[in-house]
């Protein structure tokens, strides 16, 4: 299976500027919102490749839910669960142990998947997915981390992680993790 954070991953929502992330939150629409170059196109070819389950989760509200879902799937991406955070029960701020929490119920619930972990450097996806590797070194097939412009990270940030620079540089990036 593929789990996939969505903010910075698959569309560019620009978390680490909240300049920009309030413009591309508030009055963007789910047609007008700026895709990852190439991402639902890696999606599609690790669909084709074999990966039989797509997962996204994301730190956003549930209030986001139509508007991701229509999102995703007017790029293309292949169909699969959108898990993003309940407001009344779910702490806005806690993006570590939220996603964290969230990871550990999907494995646990589907016990026989090995998943490839996608996400970005904008926030802590890279330390989340390393914290789950470690856990679950025989669960975890890859990890994949898109760098997002302007971030930067020692390198031990990224280690044992597929890294690709703004955009997704061939169909073959995730796939290549799932076969």
């Amino acid at each position: 299976g593929v789990i996939s954070d969505v903010d910075d991953t698959v569309v560019k929502t620009h978390v680490t500027d909240k300049s920009k992330l309030l413009g591309a939150v508030l009055f963007k629409n789910s047609r007008q919102l700026e895709p990852v170059d190439g991402a639902a196109a890696n999606y599609r070819r690790a669909r084709a490749s074999g990966a039989r389950a797509f997962f996204y989760l994301s730190g956003s509200p549930q209030n986001f839910y139509l508007r991701i879902q229509d999102y995703l799937a007017t790029q293309g991406f292949p169909a699969g669960p959108l898990l993003l955070k309940n407001l009344g029960e779910d702490n806005l701020a806690k993006q570590e142990g939220y996603k964290l929490d969230r990871l550990e119920q999907l494995l646990a619930s589907l016990p026989q998947m090995r998943v490839v972990l996608v996400g970005d450097s904008g926030e802590k996806d890279p330390e989340i997915y390393a914290e789950l590797r470690r856990r679950h070194p025989d669960r975890v097939r890859g990890i994949v981390i898109r760098k997002v412009p302007g971030t930067n990270g020692a390198a031990a940030r990224f280690a044992g992680m597929t890294l690709i620079d703004d955009r997704y540089p061939s169909e073959d990036v995730i796939s290549a993790l799932v076969r």
